[in-house]
């Protein structure tokens, strides 16, 4: 357990000490990385954006044989809300260079693999949309969600989606650079008649702005809105 010290300096509002305390325990195990995550997830709630790009910079730094931040990523592969906390993270910070030291070296590791291509699909998902709104990044964004949808996810866990798919006349690259890859192919299944499918595609995304929109964050309200309109918008 990471700094169960560090924990009960936060209830009391010891927040210079706690991050002290959590200092030292990185240092000695970063590799718990869900008490990691909980640990910037405290650090979240009052905005301290500098203490938790610490403890990435602690990771990488003292990283042996592999880089750390690689396998933190893997483990959350699939969690969206991983994703959008490192995205909204970076965004408050612009260290952009930490966000590709992050994605980087978990693409290379799931590249390895013959088995995590379902992993891979979800994590070049995530780096494509947190680089989309930066106008010099864009092009790559829609390079990592066409690898995505065309290489990563018909040789992961779900190779019904295509190749129906990839037999539509319209541009991925244009499609999905406004709604982003998983509403676009909601939208696919959408215009088949498969509601059904078409649902399970965005239910991720819908819950996820729920969930934002229910905690105690104001600050987070209006990025939830735009997740719904996402799906609702291209869905209509």
């Amino acid at each position: 357990m990471l700094s169960t010290l560090g924990v009960l300096y936060w209830k009391n509002k010891q927040y210079d000490q706690t991050v002290a305390e959590c200092r030292r325990a990185l240092i000695f195990d970063f590799t718990d990385y869900y008490s990691v995550l909980g640990i910037m997830q405290l650090y979240a709630r009052e905005q301290r954006w500098g203490d938790m790009v610490e403890i990435l910079e602690t990771i990488r730094q003292h990283s042996t044989e592999e880089n750390n931040l690689g396998e933190m990523l893997e483990e959350f592969a699939e969690s969206a809300y991983f994703h959008s906390f490192i995205s909204k993270l970076f965004r408050e910070t612009e260290r952009t260079d930490l966000l590709d030291t992050m994605y980087e070296a978990t693409i290379i590791r799931l590249e390895r693999s013959e088995q995590q291509y379902a992993q891979l699909c979800h994590v070049r998902y995530a780096y494509g949309e947190a680089f989309y709104g930066l106008p010099n990044r864009r092009a790559e964004a829609i390079k990592h969600w066409e690898q995505a949808i065309q290489q990563d996810l018909p040789r992961g866990n779900n190779p019904h989606l295509l190749p129906d798919l990839m037999q539509i006349p319209d541009s991925i690259s244009e499609t999905a650079s406004f709604v982003g890859p998983q509403i676009y192919l909601a939208r696919y299944w959408y215009t088949q008649g498969d509601l059904g499918q078409a649902k399970r595609m965005t239910r991720e995304t819908v819950q996820q702005a729920l969930g934002l929109l229910c905690d105690e964050d104001e600050e987070n309200d209006a990025f939830a809105l735009q997740r719904l309109l996402s799906v609702f918008v291209p869905l209509r």
